[in-house]
């Protein structure tokens, strides 16, 4: 069989139009799917492929492998979107927190640290979450040439950062400088 991508611009694939809720909006995509055998992924369990255009042009042309050959398109398909996000908070929590590569001696400490990056990650989101609930003016700077839709988890760590520091180093810690677009930002998304 051809790859994947080759298969987007064949003339000969048979597209199928669905409705589908992708990342929290109603969408149309059309579809193909397919059963095959990869032997170097799977051996020789069967997958099945459904590749996915979008014709609005908002999501890349992706196929997606599934060893569930029993699953709709539409399960196949909100199985991988729902999953990034959690791929999202893996990738930060190795390279913002550490997990990745910590520093260990002892067998102990070596399964401990990812759990205790995780553990962190979880506290900074519910610790800006009840700073919002409290009103409190959240240092949440942005580069002025980088405008955010959402906020990141850099964005909150890095405002409990400052949080913490400016309360020790500032003379007067309840007077911090107010930024009401990422205030704004803060009360639509929660």
């Amino acid at each position: 069989m051809p790859c994947p991508g080759s298969l987007f611009n064949d003339l000969k694939t048979q597209w199928e139009w669905i409705w589908i809720s992708l990342y929290g909006q109603e969408t149309i995509v059309s579809v193909n799917r397919f059963m095959a055998i990869w032997y170097k992924a799977a051996g020789n369990e069967p997958l099945s492929i459904v590749m996915v255009q979008d014709p609005g042009d908002n999501y890349p042309d992706t196929a997606f492998f599934d060893t569930d050959t029993t699953a709709s398109d539409e399960e196949t398909i909100q199985r991988f979107s729902h999953r990034w996000s959690i791929e999202i908070t893996n990738r930060e929590t190795k390279s913002l927190l550490g997990s990745a590569d910590p520093p260990c001696r002892f067998e102990q400490s070596v399964t401990r640290s990812p759990l205790m990056a995780y553990w962190s990650y979880c506290f900074v989101v519910v610790w800006l979450v009840n700073q919002f609930r409290m009103r409190k003016d959240l240092l949440l700077i942005a580069a002025p040439w980088y405008i955010k839709k959402t906020i990141t988890f850099s964005d909150m760590l890095a405002a409990a950062r400052r949080g913490y520091f400016t309360t020790g180093i500032s003379r007067d810690p309840g007077v911090h400088r107010s930024y009401s677009t990422k205030m704004e930002l803060l009360y639509r998304f929660f």
